[in-house]
């Protein structure tokens, strides 16, 4: 895997990133920070938002016509929407609740597209969008949450979508006397008008559970996770679906290196896994069965250009990152 980094005039920490072509890389993070390429990475522009204390904007997601959306994770709870590479930046959604945290975003196709906060009056937050982002209104379906269950906003990646409006939501949180102790993933597979649980194999506490979710098609699915704070442990980080996040299982083989904060899939034939944390990065050619460490360098995001075998990564300190993993 050969990596190459890519300097930015930031330093800040960051974890949303959405690859939208081989052109299109938008990345967004702490200080109020985006940045942003249309030229495949020859060139970045650096976009902030100013406030006071600077927020997190923990996620992002591009369009090919060059608008994006980003969104600020706790309190206020910001969404901005740029309407075009030109256009200036939008807010087209606030909420100062002291108890709201938007973890990650995603969209279906152009115009639809969902957010989820962490629980607020003992539900999810679940904001949808059905013009491309340009509004957004709570989903009153949104399910009940566990006490303590929350997501993590470390990659925007635990929550996912797929055409039609499939969609993931991984989470993790501390379990009370009487549960399993295991992550849950709640999914929809009608576009948010209802929504199911299922228990994953992994365990939740208050840094550990499920951190990031990929999709190869409507079944086959992979959930990277464990704690974060013990990023070197090798143990309870992976979790298998095929059937679309009915069941999850333990992979048969090898697990990722440590804790892994993002997991990505790309290549010609949708079939290679990456999974990222900043203890280094694993790869999977078997949908999650075995894993293999191809690199020492960790991310806290990690994504593909569509079709290929070449991505983009960022994290902390500014760092952004061009891989290959045929050179």
């Amino acid at each position: 895997m050969k990596i190459t980094r890519i300097r930015i005039d930031t330093q800040a920490s960051l974890r949303g990133l959405h690859v939208v072509n081989g052109s299109n890389i938008w990345a967004s993070g702490s200080e109020g920070t985006v940045v942003h390429s249309g030229d495949g990475g020859k060139t970045w522009k650096l976009h902030r938002f100013p406030s006071q204390p600077p927020l997190e904007y923990r996620d992002i997601h591009g369009f090919s016509d060059g608008s994006a959306i980003t969104l600020s994770a706790g309190s206020p709870a910001l969404f901005y929407r740029k309407p075009s590479t030109e256009g200036d930046w939008k807010l087209v959604f606030s909420d100062r609740h002291p108890g709201v945290f938007f973890d990650a975003v995603d969209f279906w196709d152009h115009s639809n597209g969902i957010a989820f906060s962490d629980p607020l009056e003992g539900n999810l937050l679940i904001l949808q969008t059905d013009d491309g982002g340009r509004s957004w209104k709570r989903n009153q379906k949104a399910p009940a949450a566990l006490k303590q269950e929350a997501g993590f906003a470390a990659s925007g990646t635990c929550i996912t979508t797929r055409r039609g409006g499939k969609v993931w939501i991984g989470l993790g949180g501390k379990p009370l006397d009487g549960e399993t102790g295991q992550a849950r993933v709640i999914r929809s597979t009608d576009g948010g008008r209802s929504f199911q649980a299922a228990e994953t194999t992994l365990t939740r506490s208050e840094s550990a559970g499920v951190f990031s979710l990929a999709f190869a098609n409507d079944r086959i699915g992979v959930a990277v996770g464990g704690d974060y704070r013990q990023p070197a442990r090798a143990v309870d980080n992976c979790t298998l679906t095929r059937d679309g996040g009915k069941t999850w299982q333990k992979p048969k083989g090898s697990l990722p290196s440590g804790f892994r904060s993002c997991v990505a899939i790309g290549g010609e034939k949708n079939n290679i896994w990456l999974a990222t944390g900043t203890n280094g990065t694993d790869i999977s050619f078997d949908a999650g069965d075995s894993w293999k460490r191809v690199s020492d360098e960790g991310f806290h995001a990690i994504a593909f250009i569509p079709g290929t075998d070449q991505g983009w990564a960022c994290g902390g300190t500014g760092k952004l990152a061009r891989f290959s993993l045929l050179d």
